[in-house]
């Protein structure tokens, strides 16, 4: 057997994402490890398995071209469109939310590879490269995003739900979306998280945003709810200072009155042991990793190519933002790993298997001949 071609295709991996990436995902066993009190030592051992789980599947999408991804990105939409229905209907219940379908010995959240099919199939729209200038150009495009939007948001995992939109907004304005639209389209939605907030999120969502924004108003029961999560975390981070109480020397992480210190609010364990500096090198390579991404889809001259780069980017940027916002009380409290580091066997196979898409994108990159560009709607040179 030839292994020339294969071998071929490893030495085309872009070295930046794939080493970041693996960095990534090797500090945060070690940050989970340290998360964890005795009664949870096992979530490691977890999440490296998991991690050779990733990593099989990160090769494996990534040896693959990335058309033939696309290709089957109607499919994956749809049937994972399907999962998310049957998870409202038989799905598992933790803590009161319903995100999970058991399958034998595993718990699978189909709302995280739902973040990759999404990409993909906006891939598959874009696939012909045509500029948006209608409305009913990239409407359809953005009701995509809404239908599995509002899907995980009835489970409820908001934080998840949230993830879908600034991956539809960013490839909706490297498709050409017009400026008037963007702008519109954020007014709108500002209208409708207000209108959210005042009549469709749940009584502790609601209490969730108080304890967040206007916590020095509530009394010290208040605190003690919805807020307590919050309270914690911001007493790890103040902990921690510049350079961190030490590797498991967290008082308040080691103490276990953190709630999901290995996961949820891993960016507060980070910062508690290792202080601003080891909080702020981690976000950098979060930040490096993306840029990794962009620069991948940036030289990539398929407008599909530079989709996949685009959306895959965009989901790393969003939920270390969000992730890190909530845990110093900038955005309100919600469910939202850190892209790598936290603890999920879920997440961090889908995440990894996304970056398998954009190493498939730096190995197969596609030229077209006389097609238009999706860049702003300027023709390709």
């Amino acid at each position: 057997m030839n292994f020339r071609p294969w071998l071929a295709k490893f030495a085309r991996f872009d070295p930046a994402v794939l080493v970041l990436t693996l960095s990534l995902v090797a500090v945060g066993i070690v940050l989970i490890q340290s998360a964890s009190i005795p009664s949870e030592r096992p979530l490691a051992e977890i999440q490296s398995r998991f991690f050779v789980y990733g990593c099989i599947g990160m090769v494996v999408v990534a040896l693959v071209p990335y058309s033939r991804w696309i290709q089957l990105g109607p499919a994956a939409y749809i049937g994972l469109l399907l999962l998310l229905i049957g998870v409202a209907t038989v799905g598992t219940t933790v803590n009161g939310s319903r995100r999970w379908l058991m399958l034998g010995f595993f718990q699978f959240q189909p709302s995280e590879p739902m973040k990759t099919g999404l990409i993909l199939m906006l891939a598959a729209c874009f696939k012909r490269g045509d500029p948006l200038k209608r409305v009913r150009d990239w409407l359809p495009l953005l009701a995509l995003a809404l239908v599995p939007f509002f899907l995980v948001a009835r489970q409820p995992d908001l934080g998840t739900a949230l993830m879908y939109v600034p991956i539809a907004l960013a490839v909706l304005f490297v498709g050409g979306l017009p400026l008037r639209a963007i702008v519109a389209m954020a007014v709108t939605g500002a209208g409708i998280a207000w209108a959210a907030f005042r009549f469709l999120l749940h009584p502790y969502q609601r209490e969730r945003v108080i304890s967040t924004f206007f916590r020095e108003n509530l009394a010290d029961y208040e605190q003690a709810r919805e807020g307590f999560q919050l309270l914690q975390s911001l007493r790890a981070i103040e902990g921690g200072g510049v350079s961190g109480q030490g590797f498991r020397l967290g008082l308040v992480t080691q103490s276990g009155t953190m709630p999901h210190a290995y996961n949820d609010f891993i960016f507060a364990t980070i910062a508690e042991e290792h202080g601003f500096v080891g909080a702020g090198l981690l976000l950098l390579g979060v930040l490096l990793l993306v840029l990794a991404c962009y620069r991948v889809g940036f030289v990539c001259r398929d407008p599909a190519g530079r989709i996949i780069c685009t959306g895959v980017g965009t989901l790393i940027a969003a939920q270390a933002l969000v992730n890190a916002g909530v845990a110093i009380g900038m955005v309100p409290t919600t469910g939202i790993a850190l892209p790598f580091l936290s603890s999920g066997g879920s997440a961090l196979v889908s995440m990894m298997m996304a970056v398998g898409l954009v190493l498939s994108v730096s190995v197969h990159q596609i030229i077209p001949l006389n097609r238009p560009s999706v860049e702003r709607g300027r023709p390709s040179s």
